[in-house]
């Protein structure tokens, strides 16, 4: 089903902000950002013509507009920021409670990696935090490409566990 000028109008460009806001967090960069915004609401006015449909238009803009940034930081060669970055507890304009959240979920989470076995915690920590491709990851590591992607996966699930179970039981 082909959406409608009106209907893009109404239902997704009210969505810029969301998108220029995640976007702006990652370029740090209000110019890049709007390009990053103006590239993805092109490619979901495109997407309409094609055979994609698109169930959750916001979580669908949200994963390109990261996507996106992730993208333009590496061309750039940018490196992800750290964790503490990632959760703004820097920022004077987020509420103190929310910084000791933040603050709480970094450490929860620095806690979770360090708890993981020794390959898991390296290849988590290289792609992750220090922004490492997979084949720079090979080449640091000698681990063969299925090797680190599985571990990373494998690691990865291993700390969101972890983090969700701390915040299910209050632990």
């Amino acid at each position: 089903m082909t959406m409608t000028r009106d209907d893009f109008r109404n239902r997704i460009l009210p969505l810029k902000d969301k998108v220029f806001r995640l976007a702006f967090r990652y370029m740090k960069n209000e110019d890049e950002a709007k390009d990053v915004v103006q590239d993805v609401m092109l490619k979901f006015w495109e997407s309409q013509s094609t055979a994609v449909a698109i169930r959750n238009e916001e979580a669908w803009l949200i994963t390109m507009a990261r996507n996106r940034c992730l993208d333009l930081l590496k061309k750039a060669g940018r490196k992800y920021e750290q964790v503490e970055e990632r959760f703004d507890l820097g920022d004077r304009s987020v509420a103190p409670d929310r910084k000791v959240e933040n603050a709480e979920l970094v450490r929860r989470i620095k806690e979770a990696i360090r708890s993981l076995p020794d390959q898991q915690s390296e290849v988590i920590r290289l792609r992750d935090m220090k922004g490492m491709s997979y084949q720079e990851i090979v080449d640091e590591t000698g681990l063969d490409m299925n090797v680190v992607k599985v571990t990373l996966h494998r690691a990865r699930r291993a700390v969101r566990s972890t983090i969700e179970k701390a915040y299910d039981y209050g632990v």
